[in-house]
């Protein structure tokens, strides 16, 4: 995996927030997968949280998830049930003093190393807020399949969940992008070195509609370890 500075992560990230709106879609996904007149597809819906910093996210370099959350049970969280470990994420307000109610995912966008959007999906314009999105990203490490973490809403919390015999927990001296954030990490439950894996596949479905399926990010022009998957949520 190709490596990224710090200074330049940071000058990538800065620049990819600010041009989120401008950037041209290689993929559009659409909840009724109708093809839209130009006119339509030219002006999506952008609601003024769309234009804030990301409440949650999905980055690689292993792979880290971060969300604009005061949680700080992620020791203690993640009850096990049917093979699986669920973590409750309850993101912050908005800006503009919006809480979380009743959430659901209403946009998402995945950004490559390069900065450039590889995929915009703008749930909020469906009218369809009620059925679920689940996000999947899956990992490898050193060839070798390391499991998936999953993502969706239920009422007022993200939940994340991820096998088993893996966690989502904090590693030391890794600090979160700014102080409002947490920041935790896929790992493995014990050993040496138990984040080392590759974010390399990324599935995300509506109910039973397929939006994205990308079972190789590896083979993306821009793949690096500062692709990522941003998504915003609002009550319905």
């Amino acid at each position: 995996m190709k490596k990224t500075s710090r200074r330049t992560f940071g000058r990538q990230l800065g620049t990819a927030i600010a041009a989120l709106p401008l950037v041209p879609a290689i993929v559009e996904a659409r909840d009724d997968q109708k093809p839209m007149p130009p006119s339509q597809k030219a002006k999506p819906k952008f609601l003024s949280e769309h234009n804030t910093p990301p409440p949650g996210d999905l980055m690689g370099g292993s792979l880290v998830f971060e969300a604009y959350t005061a949680k700080n049970d992620w020791d203690t969280d993640g009850g096990a049930s049917g093979g699986r470990r669920k973590w409750s994420v309850k993101p912050l307000p908005y800006g503009n003093g919006t809480s979380p109610a009743n959430i659901y995912l209403a946009h998402l966008k995945l950004i490559d190393g390069a900065g450039e959007m590889l995929f915009h999906f703008d749930n909020d314009s469906t009218g369809d807020h009620a059925t679920p999105i689940r996000i999947t990203a899956t990992l490898e490490k050193l060839g070798m399949p390391f499991g998936d973490l999953q993502i969706t809403t239920a009422g007022n919390h993200f939940e994340v969940d991820v096998p088993d015999t893996k966690r989502i927990k904090k590693k030391a001296n890794d600090p979160p992008s700014n102080k409002l954030r947490q920041r935790v990490r896929y790992m493995h439950e014990t050993g040496a070195n138990p984040d080392e894996c590759d974010w390399v596949g990324l599935k995300i479905m509506k109910g039973a509609v397929e939006l994205l399926n990308i079972p190789n990010l590896t083979a993306l022009p821009g793949y690096d370890e500062s692709m990522r998957l941003l998504f915003w949520w609002e009550n319905i």
